[in-house]
């Protein structure tokens, strides 16, 4: 009975339970007439007052029949292994699924003697989906501020008891980096539109205003992989979680309460897909290195034209080159990994008590695109290097090369650096 009605209906409610669940009404259901109506919508019994055979043979019950099924009953509640039907929300869920994989494994090993190895099989699938369907309660339950399904169950057993969870999650610390990730979007814009503003300007036209725009929308999309890396399940939808982690780009929903952390990157209007941690990474790096490539490169023909005393005129098309080709590629190996082996959003729990979320890959396919997308954009960077050395001796207001150098330098240390140093704590939530 829902505890927000009235009184009275709380009462009325009662008393009709009560009525339908009497000695004299249950009886009618419990043992009814061989035929009746009753009789097809029958229940099975569940009081002392339904154990007397003679009733059910009053009614047209076949004596023997009666006695096998009483005795069943009987001997069932008088076991010490009597264990009461579990009362927990999508409790039809759990016994569907239950019954589904016993009939599957009964009709598999149907004339064979069953190993361990398929029990084994049969109570792993089993545990899989029973843990989903918790799972997907919980997120239901945090959305709409409702108690999850553990405390339910352990309240009803009467074994209820607060635990002190581990779960090393965000916390509150994530909203710094959301703040941090607006402030460096914030900048980017900035700055291009400043370039937009100024772009006639001799100094603004020499250091080619077009690549100036594509390292500031590079630098955006790149600051974007902050908020999903924000993403874990205090307060998100699985498929949240998952549109975080993985590299599928998925359609978009309207943007809901729960959501909220993603809503920025995935839920805007204009927005088709759902951009991975992966995506916005790799395609914010690749705009950066082949904008900054293309920019050196072309100052560098210039200049080597120049000193071999001819005249050239080298466009930003004729440069271009490398940046589509840097950006097909990236979008080949990303689109590729999205088909094969995406990722998903996980738990793992050390300890009864203790446990961490992180994104994993569904098969062992992901080391080979994560290996392909280093390579292309590390090539990259140490590219944009080379044309930065060979820039070194051009004077500063014609290219920056000595800035672009030092800025590409710290990104190659951090690099260097920062991956195996994620390698190493990748299993240590509070390391990372």
């Amino acid at each position: 009975v829902n505890g927000n009605i009235s009184d009275e209906k709380k009462k009325l409610a009662m008393e009709f339970l009560t009525f339908f669940a009497s000695k004299e009404e249950s009886r009618k259901w419990v043992i009814p007439k061989v035929g009746s109506r009753e009789y097809y919508f029958g229940y099975d019994a569940y009081r002392l007052s339904h154990m007397n055979v003679e009733d059910y043979v009053e009614q047209g019950f076949d004596r023997e029949s009666t006695d096998a099924y009483l005795y069943s009953i009987k001997e069932g509640l008088a076991s010490p292994n009597l264990v009461l039907e579990i009362r927990v929300p999508e409790v039809a869920k759990f016994g569907s699924i239950l019954d589904i994989a016993v009939i599957n494994h009964l009709n598999t090993t149907k004339g064979i003697t069953a190993t361990n190895q398929m029990r084994r099989d049969v109570m792993t699938d089993v545990t899989a989906n029973w843990t989903k369907i918790i799972s997907d309660y919980d997120a239901r339950a945090t959305m709409e501020k409702m108690e999850k399904m553990l405390p339910q169950y352990q309240k009803l057993r009467g074994v209820y008891g607060e635990l002190n969870e581990n779960k090393n999650l965000i916390g509150e610390v994530r909203w710094v980096g959301y703040a941090l990730g607006f402030v460096i979007i914030a900048m980017a814009l900035l700055f291009g539109g400043w370039v937009a503003i100024n772009r006639k300007h001799r100094v603004v036209k020499i250091s080619q205003p077009i690549f100036l725009h594509l390292i500031c929308f590079g630098v955006v999309v790149l600051s974007c992989a902050i908020f999903p890396l924000g993403i874990d399940d205090s307060g998100s939808t699985e498929r949240g979680r998952d549109a975080a982690c993985a590299s599928i780009p998925v359609r978009t929903k309207p943007c809901a309460n729960h959501d909220l952390s993603m809503c920025f990157l995935c839920h805007l209007p204009l927005t088709k897909f759902v951009c991975s941690i992966q995506w916005l990474v790799s395609l914010g790096l690749s705009l950066i290195f082949s904008a900054l490539f293309s920019k050196l490169w072309r100052i560098n023909k210039v200049f080597a034209a120049a000193a071999t005393m001819k005249r050239v005129v080298v466009t930003a098309k004729d440069v271009l080159t490398p940046f589509a080709i840097l950006m097909t590629l990236n979008f080949i190996v990303l689109l590729s990994w999205t088909l094969v082996d995406p990722m998903v959003f996980e738990r793992v729990y050390t300890d009864e008590l203790t446990s961490y979320g992180r994104c994993v890959p569904q098969g062992n396919q992901w080391k080979g695109f994560v290996a392909t997308l280093a390579i292309l954009n590390f090539t990259a960077l140490v590219l944009v290097n080379v044309q930065a050395y060979h820039a070194r001796s051009i004077n500063d207001e014609l290219s920056e090369s000595k800035y672009i150098g030092l800025a590409t330098l710290s990104m190659f240390q951090i690099l260097l650096v920062g991956i195996p140093l994620l390698a190493i704590v990748y299993d240590t939530p509070s390391g990372k």
